[in-house]
């Protein structure tokens, strides 16, 4: 990434079923744990179904023109994204890590930690299937449990329980190809639920137990935390536009006049206690 500051953008990017939508954020210089957000762009999607990419050309020209209005309103030139991954091909799988300590005083490395976590991901895969992100629940170190970050402890054996989101590599590699159409690289990717669940749940909330419910035009994602760890993952294959599409058919009515009546009237509000519908 190359911009007239040397500070470094984080450039976020979520490719939706509806739309595509371009975040850049620079490190806040008078609070390092926060970003702060330098630009930002939006683009209709015709090129996706259900969050799933169907017509790669159509992907690429929505990225593209989200990236151009991110990129004027920030002035930096942006190579390289994190993106979401979205659809019903993503799922979640829980799996287990063992190494034994062998420095001599038996102290337990951040290497340690990641050599576990490692071994956690040597699981049985269909040849179809890759692994986006592991998420570690918790640490066993010598049959001691709920261990949350096991580096400065002594001990013999060092155990990991994790919840690893995989995805179907085919539907990855059509995104990836679109990408590279917009000439934009890979740097990281996220689930979508995931990302929407750091952005709007406190640590009480992630500590406590919660359900996350993103609803896009054709996916929910749902993801499960408790003590402050990914429990579960899911994308259910059905969003705002199956409201929409509902609504059209039951009112006799165009798409676009069903899309108006639910963005106008749809609420959860309690003042609103005989209407079932979401507004998305």
């Amino acid at each position: 990434m190359h911009g007239s500051s040397t500070v470094t953008p984080y450039v976020g990017l979520d490719v939706g079923t509806s739309a595509v939508r371009c975040v850049v954020g620079v490190v806040d210089a008078n609070n390092p744990g926060k970003l702060s957000i330098i630009g930002h762009g939006s683009a209709p999607n015709l090129g996706m179904r259900k969050g799933i990419v169907v017509h790669i050309e159509d992907v690429a020209d929505a990225v593209v023109s989200a990236l151009n209005e991110a990129e004027r309103i920030s002035g930096v030139r942006m190579q390289g994204v994190t993106v979401n991954v979205n659809g019903a091909h993503v799922s979640g799988l829980n799996s287990k890590g063992v190494i034994a300590i062998s420095a001599a005083n038996r102290e337990i490395t951040p290497d340690d930690r990641l050599r576990v976590e490692e071994a956690a991901t040597i699981v049985q895969l269909p040849s179809n299937r890759e692994i986006i992100q592991v998420f570690a629940q918790n640490y066993r170190l010598d049959g001691q449990d709920n261990i949350k970050d096991p580096v400065g402890m002594h001990g013999v054996r060092l155990e990991v329980d994790t919840h690893i989101v995989t995805a179907s590599t085919p539907n990855l590699r059509n995104l990836e190809m679109a990408l590279e159409k917009a000439q934009l690289l890979v740097h990281n990717r996220t689930l979508s639920g995931l990302a929407a669940a750091e952005a709007v749940l406190q640590r009480q909330q992630k500590e406590a137990g919660t359900v996350l419910l993103d609803i896009g035009a054709g996916t929910t994602n749902l993801v499960v935390l408790e003590d402050g760890e990914v429990q579960h993952v899911a994308v259910i294959p059905m969003g705002g536009q199956h409201i929409t599409n509902d609504l059209a058919i039951g009112l006799r009515t165009d798409l676009d006049v069903a899309e108006a009546v639910k963005i106008q009237h749809a609420s959860l509000l309690q003042t609103h206690p005989k209407l079932s519908l979401i507004h998305i």
